[in-house]
């Protein structure tokens, strides 16, 4: 028998160890196919590591059932840490956070440590999205350090129309749609008037448009913070007022080490853009619980 002879009665045992190796990669690629690639992004709808500690990406409702036709119980500001105590369903981990059990959407929440940006810590407050808050009663200004008027007298500002409702004295904040504007008011008398880009979506209630309505501050943050929906990209100076679009008023965009960065945009993703200095501003007059009015 010649060495070809020899080699070929060999092929048959090597071939079909090699059919087998090339089935079961082929398995493997069909299970992973099926059941999805395990990655470390457990903010996604695949599997979450139970008994771990998560944070919030962005300010989320924190739902009595999993899905959204079920009760609002809170809206969590952003960074707020949430253990993971069971399987997702339909969307939503089960997770406990202050002391209570309730669901949240995975879209919104990430590894703790995952997240590079931190925010200050506002506590839970029970505050459903679809229901506003009553109006806050008046914060007298103090007497130490008034508030100047900032607008020159020869400005001719619009007329504004008031609910009568609103008490003598009340601190709040204007948003005009229309005029692109933020307006600072103390009782009767206007503080300052700001230019604004705002939503890029003008309906009165769209995702990415500065929504229509009476909303209050929940958050605010001063720090130069990553925003999580334009990774390398921070703010500094947010006063939220809108936790269900994520909406609020900040500075222009700035890189890691706070420098400005001139993007030549006109509108935003809902939020209200001011200056550097203009944001300051409105964050020095904000406070939490402050009444804010969106209007066209």
């Amino acid at each position: 028998m010649n060495r070809r002879s020899r080699h070929t009665n060999r092929n048959p045992l090597m071939s079909a160890m090699t059919t087998l190796g090339i089935a079961a990669l082929g398995l493997v690629v069909l299970w992973q196919l099926g059941h999805g690639f395990v990655t470390d992004d457990a903010a996604s709808t695949g599997d979450l590591q139970t008994d771990a500690a998560f944070v919030t990406t962005s300010e989320v409702n924190l739902r009595e059932g999993p899905g959204i036709d079920h009760e609002v119980l809170a809206v969590l500001p952003i960074k707020t840490k949430v253990e993971v105590t069971g399987d997702p369903r339909d969307g939503f981990a089960p997770v406990r956070t202050e002391g209570r059990q309730a669901w949240v959407s995975v879209d919104y929440i990430a590894p703790e440590g995952s997240v590079l940006a931190s925010t200050e810590h506002i506590p839970l407050v029970a505050m459903p999205v679809e229901e506003p808050e009553p109006t806050v009663e008046p914060t007298p200004m103090p007497t130490e350090a008034p508030v100047q008027q900032t607008i020159a007298e020869s400005v001719e500002i619009p007329a504004v129309e008031v609910d009568a409702r609103v008490p003598s004295g009340e601190r709040w904040i204007e948003i005009d749609r229309v005029e692109k504007t933020v307006t600072l008011h103390h009782g009767d008398t206007i503080v300052g008037v700001y230019d604004a880009l705002i939503g890029k979506d003008l309906s009165a209630s769209g995702y990415y448009s500065t929504a229509i309505g009476t909303y209050h501050v929940f958050m605010m943050n001063r720090a130069l913070t990553e925003t999580p929906f334009a990774p390398g990209m921070y703010l500094t100076d947010f006063v939220g007022f809108d936790p269900a679009r994520s909406n609020g008023i900040h500075s222009p965009v700035r890189d890691a080490d706070g420098d400005v960065i001139v993007t030549g945009g006109t509108e935003t993703l809902g939020c209200v853009r001011l200056s550097a200095d203009d944001a300051r501003t409105v964050f020095d007059f904000a406070e939490l619980g402050m009444r804010v009015e969106v209007h066209d």
